[in-house]
C-alpha cells in the first residue's frame, strides 16, 4: 500500500488558504454559539423578573407555615388555661369564706380579704359593691355612705374608740376573742378622716377600703402566730413518752401540762410544768397577781379553766393548778384542743411598733423600683421616668450601702396615706391618699409593698416568720431584720404608745392604746426607747441618717435564774424589735370582666 506524503512545501505555498478555511469554520461556531447564548439569556432575564414580581406582590403578605403554627396555638390555649385556673384558685383563697386547710381544719377567716362597711339601709348597695370588680365607679350617692359608713369598721359602734377587735373582725369577733398586744392605733390601723364637706372620690373609697382590709390582714396573721404558740398538742404515751396513769398530757413550746379529768371535771391535782427550751425560769403569777390561764376548745366552744398560782417556775420544775375546774358547756371524754390565754406579760408578742403600705414599706431590695398607680386611678399622662432616688423615702443621694436597715413605714398621720415627703402629685386631691402604692399592676393581680415592726420574744421570731409566708395575702418578703430592745423597756408598764422603731426611727406618738367594745383602753399609755440599727441586709443605697437608738442589746440569748426571782429581766433579756419586709399579692376578681364590657385601663 502506497502511504500519502505531506509535502512540506506545498503547505508552505497553501497556507493563506488553509488559514481562511479555518477561520472561515470558527467564526460559523462562534456565530452559532452568539446565537444560542443570546436565547438562553433572555430565558433567565425573563425568569428573574418574573420572581421579582412575585416577591413584590407578597412583600406585605403574611408567610404562613401552616402547618407549624397549630401545636403552638394548642400550647398557647394550655398555658392560658392554666394560668386562668391559678388565677381563679389565688383569688378563691382570698375571697372565699369558711375554706378548710389540708387537714380539714377550719381557717381563721370568716370575711373575704376585700370587705366593705354594712349599709344596714341598703342590702342591695353593699351586695352591688362586694361583686364589683377594683376600680369599678361607684354612684356618688354610695360614696357619700361609704364615707358615713367607714368608721364603724374602726370605731365600736361608730364612736371615737377605736376598736381592735371591730376592726380585725369585720362581720363578728369570736366570743373568746383576746389579743393581748399593744401599739398606737392611729399609726397601726390609720383610719381615714375624711373631709366632710365633700364626696370622696371612687379612686379614693377603692384605696382607702384596700388599704384597711391589708392593714387588718396583718394584724390577723399575728394574732394567728400568737394562737399557734399558745396551742398545745396532744402527747401520746410511749416508751419514751411516760404519762401518769390517768392523765392526758398536753405540750406547747414552753409548758407540759398533765390533765386529770373526772367525768366534767378537770382535777386540781393536773399539773403545769416548764420545758422552757431555752432553761428560763417561768412566772405562773404576773405583775398584776393574775395567775397563768388555759382553755380547753372543742370546735368553736371553748371553756377555761381556773388560773395556775404559783411561784416563778425553774427550767424542768412543776406546779399543780390546786383548784377543781368544772366544765358543763363541753364533753371532756372526747378529744378536745387545750390552748394558753396570753395576757400582756405572758404574751411572747409585746408591742406592734410600726405597720405601713406603699412607699414607706419599701425594703433595700425593692427601694429601685418605681411604683404606680391601680386600676383605681385614672390614667396618667406620659411623664419622663424618674430616677430610683427621686420620692422615695429608702433612698439617699449618696451611693453605697448604707450603715442599716433603711427608714420603712414612717410617721404618717391618720387620713393622710402618704406619709413623710410624699409628692402631692402622688395622692388624691380630697383627702390625700397615696395612689401610687403599687410595684406591679396587671390583669390579674396587684402587688403592694407592706412592712411592719413588732417586739416579741426572740424564741419566736420564726413563728412570725411562718405566719407571713401562711398568709392569704400570700405576701412575699423581701427582707427582714431584729435587734435588741431597750432593757429599760419595762412590759406591761406602757407598751401602748412605743415609739417608731427602725422601721421610722424615734418618733413620738399620742398617748392611746388599743381599745375594746366597752371602750375599756387596753394600752396604758407611756412611751419606750426604740431599738438601735440592725445588720441591714440586702444591696441598695444608704439611707443618709441611720435610724436612732440603742445599741443592740449584748446580753445572753436566755436565762437560767432562780425560782424566786423576777422574770421581768428574762423579759427585757429576749426581747427584740423583729422587722418585715414584704410584697402583698391582692389578686383581682375571677372571671375577669369580657373585653366588651371592661373600661379602658392604663
Amino acid at each position: 500500500m502506497k502511504t500519502s506524503k505531506v509535502d512540506k512545501e506545498f503547505l508552505l505555498k497553501n497556507l493563506f488558504w488553509i488559514l481562511c478555511g479555518v477561520n472561515g469554520v470558527m467564526l460559523l461556531v462562534f456565530f452559532i454559539m452568539v446565537v444560542t447564548g443570546v436565547t438562553d439569556y433572555d430565558k433567565v432575564e425573563q425568569a428573574y423578573a418574573k420572581a421579582k414580581k412575585d416577591l413584590e406582590g407578597k412583600k406585605n403578605a403574611r408567610m404562613v407555615n401552616g402547618d407549624f403554627l397549630p401545636p403552638w396555638k394548642k400550647r398557647q390555649e394550655e398555658y392560658r388555661q392554666k394560668k386562668n385556673e391559678v388565677w381563679g384558685k389565688a383569688w378563691e383563697a382570698q375571697n372565699v369564706v369558711g375554706r378548710k386547710d389540708e387537714k380539714n381544719r377550719d381557717q381563721p377567716w370568716a370575711h373575704p380579704v376585700l370587705t366593705w362597711p354594712t349599709f344596714e339601709s341598703s342590702p342591695t348597695t353593699q351586695a352591688t359593691l362586694e361583686a364589683a370588680y377594683f376600680g369599678d365607679d361607684i354612684d356618688p350617692d354610695v360614696r357619700g355612705s361609704y364615707r358615713n359608713r367607714y368608721r364603724y369598721q374602726v370605731y365600736s359602734d361608730g364612736k371615737e374608740r377605736i376598736s381592735v377587735k371591730t376592726y380585725m373582725y369585720p362581720r363578728g369577733a369570736p366570743a373568746d376573742f383576746n389579743f393581748p398586744v399593744d401599739g398606737d392605733p392611729d399609726r397601726i390601723l390609720h383610719p381615714v378622716n375624711w373631709k366632710v364637706d365633700s364626696v370622696p372620690s371612687k379612686e379614693e373609697c377603692w384605696l382607702a377600703q384596700e388599704e384597711l382590709c391589708v392593714r387588718r390582714e396583718v394584724l390577723l396573721l399575728l394574732k394567728d402566730a400568737l394562737d399557734k404558740i399558745g396551742r398545745c398538742q396532744p402527747v401520746a404515751a410511749s416508751d419514751k413518752e411516760k404519762i401518769p396513769a390517768g392523765a392526758r398530757r398536753f405540750r406547747n413550746r414552753t409548758w407540759e401540762i398533765d390533765l386529770y379529768i373526772k367525768g366534767d371535771t378537770v382535777l386540781g391535782k393536773s399539773t403545769l410544768r416548764n420545758i422552757n427550751p431555752s432553761g428560763r425560769p417561768q412566772a405562773v403569777v404576773n405583775e398584776r397577781g393574775e395567775g397563768t390561764v388555759f382553755r380547753i376548745r372543742e370546735g368553736e366552744q371553748s371553756a377555761p379553766l381556773k388560773e395556775i398560782r404559783g411561784v416563778l417556775l425553774g427550767y424542768g420544775k412543776e406546779v399543780e393548778f390546786g383548784a377543781d375546774t368544772k366544765i358543763e358547756s363541753l364533753d371532756l371524754g372526747r378529744d378536745f384542743g387545750l390552748e394558753q390565754v396570753f395576757d400582756k406579760a405572758t404574751s411572747p408578742l409585746k408591742t406592734i411598733q410600726a405597720l405601713e403600705i406603699g412607699s414607706l414599706a419599701m425594703s433595700h431590695r425593692t427601694a429601685p423600683i418605681p411604683l404606680v398607680t391601680g386600676p383605681a386611678s385614672p390614667p396618667e399622662e406620659d411623664k419622663p421616668e424618674a430616677s430610683p432616688q427621686q420620692g422615695n423615702p429608702m433612698m439617699s443621694p449618696g451611693p453605697g450601702p448604707g450603715p442599716g436597715p433603711g427608714p420603712g413605714p414612717g410617721p404618717a398621720g391618720p387620713g393622710t396615706g402618704g406619709g413623710q415627703g410624699a409628692n402631692p402629685a402622688d395622692l388624691t386631691k380630697e383627702n390625700g391618699l397615696a395612689k401610687k402604692r403599687y410595684v406591679q399592676v396587671n390583669e390579674q393581680v396587684r402587688r403592694l409593698p407592706v412592712a411592719f415592726s413588732v417586739h416579741v420574744d426572740q424564741a419566736y421570731i420564726q413563728d412570725i416568720l411562718a405566719a407571713v409566708a401562711n398568709s392569704r395575702l400570700r405576701i412575699q418578703t423581701t427582707q427582714f431584720q431584729w435587734a435588741f430592745v431597750n432593757p429599760a423597756y419595762s412590759p406591761g408598764e406602757g407598751l401602748g404608745t412605743p415609739p417608731m422603731g427602725p422601721m421610722g426611727g424615734n418618733h413620738p406618738t399620742k398617748a392611746s392604746g388599743w381599745g375594746d367594745d366597752e371602750g375599756r383602753p387596753v394600752g396604758t399609755g407611756g412611751t419606750g426607747p426604740g431599738p438601735g440599727p440592725g445588720p441591714g441586709p440586702g444591696p441598695g443605697t444608704g439611707t443618709g441618717t441611720p435610724p436612732k437608738g440603742n445599741p443592740m442589746y449584748p446580753y445572753p440569748m436566755g436565762g437560767t435564774g432562780e425560782a424566786g426571782a423576777a422574770d421581768t429581766e428574762s423579759v427585757q433579756r429576749n426581747l427584740v424589735e423583729l422587722s418585715v419586709y414584704g410584697i402583698v399579692s391582692l389578686y383581682n376578681r375571677y372571671p375577669p370582666k369580657s373585653k366588651t364590657d371592661a373600661p379602658a385601663q392604663k
